[in-house]
């Protein structure tokens, strides 16, 4: 009933698209194999659509992993193996992290030390991740834990809960020996630098070098324990401990509120991501 109008066209030569079947027909395309074709003829003809979406694209991309970053806080809260794949994957995360821009090098690289024992050689020093300093171009170590890490360790001085000035806690002996094996990959990537690092990564120096260590969470720390370990972790030189939560914290901050109030026409496809109250530094 009432007015119609129809296109009558050869099989194969015409293709009538409007609002209505628009999305079915560009799902069919991209379900035969013509996303290349579509994309080359998008960025031809509006590359200002093109870049973003691909923005789009990247920030979802970079939403999802934030999300399963935190949900493999509980999942895998004591499995340093799925984090090193994890980081490997993600490697972007680490500019959070770091006081400086940087960029990524390689993952588990082997930093020198070995022995002449055997054809292989043996007792070398390794490191999960190497970075470099955009700036200094010296090199950085990674060295990952778990959010299951130990941080704090028993009573020191005063009593314990009372919330005194004097109730101070040692660190966990996990934190120490943590501690002393980035030292540890530092110096031996130092005297080894030629052979090395300097060998394989003709861009990088050894002037200024960095470790980061990252292990455990605040979450389950009441204040005073967590004062005990800023006190101890800020005394620390050209070596930064943070733990897995506060990494989380800097990710949502930088990657979900800053980038949706840069680009708002992009932010309505982006779920949601809470942000907690305070970045402990």
């Amino acid at each position: 009933m009432g007015d119609q109008k129809y296109l009558v066209a050869k099989e194969g030569q015409a293709l009538l698209i409007n609002d209505r079947n628009k999305a079915h027909v560009i799902r069919a395309l991209l379900d035969q194999g013509y996303s290349e074709d579509l994309w080359h003829i998008l960025a031809q003809n509006n590359s200002s659509l093109a870049t973003r979406l691909a923005l789009s694209q990247i920030q979802l991309d970079q939403q999802e992993a934030i999300k399963r970053f935190e949900a493999s806080l509980t999942s895998h809260a004591d499995d340093e193996a799925y984090w090193q794949e994890f980081f490997q994957t993600h490697p972007w995360m680490w500019q959070t992290a770091f006081s400086a821009a940087v960029f990524f090098l390689c993952g588990e690289a082997y930093l020198g030390g070995k022995m002449p024992v055997g054809r292989q050689g043996k007792g070398g020093v390794a490191t999960d991740f190497l970075f470099a300093d955009d700036s200094t171009k010296s090199f950085a170590v990674v060295e990952i834990k778990t959010p299951k890490g130990g941080l704090v360790g028993s009573l020191y001085r005063g009593e314990d809960g009372t919330g005194y000035d004097n109730e101070l806690y040692a660190m966990h002996p996990h934190l120490s020996g943590d501690i002393v094996q980035v030292r540890n990959q530092i110096t031996v990537a130092i005297e080894d630098f030629q052979s090395v690092l300097g060998k394989s990564e003709h861009e990088i120096n050894r002037v200024q070098p960095k470790g980061l260590l990252v292990i455990g969470s605040t979450a389950q720390l009441g204040q005073r324990k967590k004062d005990s370990f800023n006190q101890f972790r800020h005394a620390l030189h050209s070596l930064t401990v943070i733990t897995f939560d506060e990494l989380l914290k800097r990710l949502k901050l930088l990657f979900c509120r800053e980038n949706q109030s840069i680009r708002p026409e992009v932010s309505s496809l982006l779920p949601q991501v809470g942000i907690e109250d305070d970045i402990p530094f």
